[in-house]
């Protein structure tokens, strides 16, 4: 599961947050019910500006490695912030270089647990012996015409390196 390394221009981001934490694996539940609240409720169709509505965004930032927080954003890529509602958050992602990772094609049952095993083996195992190092800056993960296929779903996962 070798990366590709690429420079991600800065990025606009409109979307909807929530706070969680990695402690008791909370966020392993948080998350994924987060999503299905977003899909439930087509929040996705509110977001103005966007530049791909195929394409949906989750963005973890603000980790804070002492308590485990961090806050996950639901959104997508924007040309201006222009029109955000109250209750959408703006987010601009620097100009970065990331590495970026694919998840296996599944079946739909078993997308999350794919999800999860990604971000293991990221931390894990290709961070320590890679030479790179965590740019501080969001990850992001995104999700596009390749979840359409239930059979097959994959997904991109992208680590901000130095």
């Amino acid at each position: 599961m070798d990366p590709q390394i690429v420079t991600k221009p800065e990025m606009k981001v409109i979307g909807y947050q929530i706070r969680t934490t990695i402690k008791d694996n909370r966020n392993q539940t948080e998350v994924p019910a987060f999503w299905d609240r977003y899909l439930e409720q087509n929040l996705g169709s509110r977001i103005p500006n966007a530049v791909n509505r195929g394409t949906e965004l989750g963005i973890c930032m603000e980790f804070n490695s002492e308590t485990g927080t961090f806050a996950y954003v639901i959104g997508m890529e924007v040309d201006c912030f222009d029109n955000a509602e109250p209750d959408m958050v703006c987010v601009t992602i620097p100009k970065s270089q990331y590495a970026v990772f694919t998840t296996s094609k599944v079946l739909e049952s078993d997308f999350v647990p794919s999800i999860h095993r990604t971000w293991n083996y990221i931390f894990d195992e290709w961070f320590p012996t890679s030479g790179y190092r965590h740019a501080g800056t969001p990850e992001i993960e995104i999700n596009d015409e390749r979840l359409l296929n239930k059979q097959e779903m994959q997904m991109e996962i992208w680590i901000p390196v130095l």
